[in-house]
């Protein structure tokens, strides 16, 4: 499948626009901020060229739903080189 291509912070807002509209976050009335995308200097074992390990505030309780969202993201962007 071909990834779309995307700057590290077009894809942290991404990111950050996908898990701030978790119906729990809304609820809550909390904004979780993304805190930057690393990129691997290689590509993973998926095809992905950025690490799922991305820091995040104001996300405690929602790593789950966070998780399951940055795979998703993962599965369809690389960062543009």
């Amino acid at each position: 499948m071909t990834r779309i291509l995307m700057s590290a912070s077009e894809i942290k807002d991404e990111l950050q626009k996908r898990i701030n509209q978790i119906q729990e976050v809304i609820e809550d009335g909390k904004t979780v901020k993304v805190h930057g995308i690393q990129q691997l200097a290689q590509l993973d074992e998926n095809g992905c060229n950025w690490s799922s390990v991305v820091h995040f505030s104001n996300s405690q309780g929602y790593e789950s739903d966070i998780s399951r969202i940055v795979a998703e993201v993962q599965a369809v962007a690389n960062i543009r080189t």
